[in-house]
C-alpha cells in the first residue's frame, strides 16, 4: 500500500525535527527512506516553498519520491487533492496529513486516512532509535567539559590597572610684605583653574623654546636647503618651427587701362600683352574669281532644243507637243 505524506506536516510531528532547520525536508526524507526499507513500502513526499518546484532528482529514489509545490503558485494540500482525483486505485493508497481538507477529500475517494501524529507513532514501532529523542543527561561529566573549553576557551581576563592618585595640591605661597603680587597665569576657556594640563596631571613638561624670526638666510642655511630641495634643471626650450616657405607669386602684367591712349602704353606692357595675346597672322587675300559671261537670250526655240539635246525637233516650230 502505497502512501502520499505531507512532507512539512509530518516534520512539525516529529519530535527530532523542526520547521526552522534548513535541512528539515533531507532528514526526514533520510528516515523516510529507513522506514520504506523496513516495511517494504513506497511513498510520495509533497513539500511546501519549492524554487521552482516539481520533481526533485537529488531527493527522490526509488521508494521515496520527492515533491516540491511551486512558490507563489500553489502548495501541498493542492497537490495532495489533485493527485488523489487522478489516482485510478486510490482505495490502495494511505494519506498521511493533519489538514482536514485534504482528509476529506482523501475519505471521499476512498483512501485510506492517518494524522501526522499517527503516522509518527508507526514510524516509532519500526525506528525507535530514529524517532525517540534522546533522554536529557542529569549532569555534565568532567571530559564534556574539558571537551566543552577545549572548543571554546574562554578569552583572558584583563588584568586590573592600579588607580593613578590625584596629585596634591601645592598651597601658593603668600607674597611678602611690600613686595608686587605676583602675576597670575589667567585660566584658559576650557579649564576651571588657571593651571596648565601638564600640572593637573602632576607632570612636568618643559616650554619649547621661542625662536626669533631671522632677517636673512646664512650660507649654510642656503646651502643646506638648496642640497634638500634642489632645484629643478631648466627646461629646455622647444626649438621653434621654422615659417613656412610663401610660394612665389607670379608678376601679373600690368596695363594701362584707357583703351583711348594707346601711346601710354611702356615697352614692357606691350611685350606683356603680346606674350598673352600673341598677333595672328592674317591670310593673304585671294584672287576674286572671273566673272562669267552672260549666255545670250535664245530666240529660235529649235535653236536652243538643238544646243541642249542635239536633234531637231519633230514638231513644227510654233506648236507645244
Amino acid at each position: 500500500m502505497p502512501y502520499i505524506i505531507d512532507g512539512h506536516n509530518l516534520i512539525a510531528a516529529l519530535p527530532g525535527l523542526a520547521l526552522d532547520d534548513p535541512d528539515d525536508e533531507a532528514k526526514l526524507v533520510l528516515q523516510l527512506r529507513a522506514w520504506s526499507a523496513r516495511v517494504r513500502k513506497k511513498a510520495i513526499v509533497i513539500f511546501d516553498g519549492g524554487l521552482p518546484g516539481g520533481y526533485s532528482a537529488a531527493l527522490s529514489t526509488s521508494p521515496v519520491q520527492v515533491i516540491f509545490a511551486a512558490q507563489r503558485r500553489t502548495d501541498a494540500d493542492t497537490l495532495i487533492k489533485a493527485r488523489l482525483l487522478r489516482l485510478p486505485d486510490a482505495g490502495n493508497w494511505t494519506v498521511v496529513s493533519s489538514d482536514h481538507a485534504v482528509r476529506d477529500k482523501a475519505q471521499q475517494v476512498g483512501a485510506r486516512v492517518l494524522t501526522s501524529q499517527e503516522f509518527v507513532a508507526e514510524l516509532s514501532e519500526t525506528l525507535p532509535a530514529m524517532v525517540e529523542p534522546p533522554e536529557k543527561p542529569e549532569r555534565v561529566t568532567a571530559a564534556e567539559v574539558d571537551a566543552w573549553l577545549e572548543e571554546f576557551p574562554e578569552p583572558p581576563s584583563a588584568a586590573p590597572q592600579p588607580r593613578q592618585q590625584p596629585s596634591k595640591r601645592q598651597a601658593t605661597p603668600k607674597p611678602a610684605h611690600g613686595a608686587a603680587p605676583a602675576a597670575t597665569v589667567p585660566a584658559s576657556p576650557g579649564s576651571r583653574s588657571g593651571r596648565t594640563i601638564g600640572e593637573q596631571m602632576g607632570v612636568a613638561i618643559k616650554p619649547e623654546p621661542v625662536t626669533e624670526k631671522p632677517d636673512e638666510l646664512t650660507p649654510d642655511e642656503l646651502a643646506a636647503w638648496l642640497e634638500e630641495f634642489p632645484e629643478p634643471p631648466p627646461r629646455p626650450a622647444s626649438p621653434k618651427p621654422a615659417p613656412a616657405a610663401k610660394p612665389k607669386r607670379e608678376r601679373k602684367p600690368t596695363f594701362a587701362m584707357n583703351k583711348h591712349r594707346p601711346e601710354t602704353l611702356s615697352a614692357e606692357e606691350v611685350d606683356d600683352w603680346l606674350a598673352l595675346f600673341p598677333e595672328v597672322e592674317t591670310p593673304a587675300p585671294q584672287a576674286e574669281p572671273a566673272a562669267k559671261k552672260p549666255r545670250k537670250p535664245v530666240d529660235d526655240e529649235a535653236a536652243l532644243w538643238q544646243r541642249l539635246y542635239g536633234e531637231e525637233p519633230t514638231v513644227k516650230p510654233g506648236k507645244r507637243r
